[in-house]
């Protein structure tokens, strides 16, 4: 097993997103979580957690969005990304897999 130099973000949705993907999508089930790997970032001061889900929220939030629907969306706040996402963040990421990482298109 490998360290990996990424801090890793986990968006989790909650139920206003997952209301929004229902009545747009058409999901019955709008919930849903994703994982992103960020820089490593050890310049923030105090909670750096925090620190580092307010310097890639806004990215994080239209790709989330973006997986499920391009028209009619909310609008795009600070305020809206925390009523919408629960962010987790882990300092430590390892790989498991054996073979290398690929970009999958």
């Amino acid at each position: 097993m490998k360290t990996i130099n990424r801090h890793a973000i986990v968006l989790v949705t909650k139920p206003p997103f997952a209301k929004w993907i229902e009545k747009h999508v058409g999901l019955e089930d709008g919930r849903a979580a994703a994982v992103y790997l960020v820089d490593m970032d050890d310049s923030f001061t105090g909670d750096k957690e925090a620190a580092l889900v307010r310097a890639h929220w806004e990215p994080l939030f239209h790709r989330m969005l973006g997986d499920y629907y391009t028209k009619h969306w909310p609008e795009i706040t600070w305020d809206t990304f925390q009523a919408w996402c629960d962010a987790h963040v882990s300092a430590f990421v390892l790989d498991k897999g054996e073979g290398p990482i690929t970009e999958v298109q």
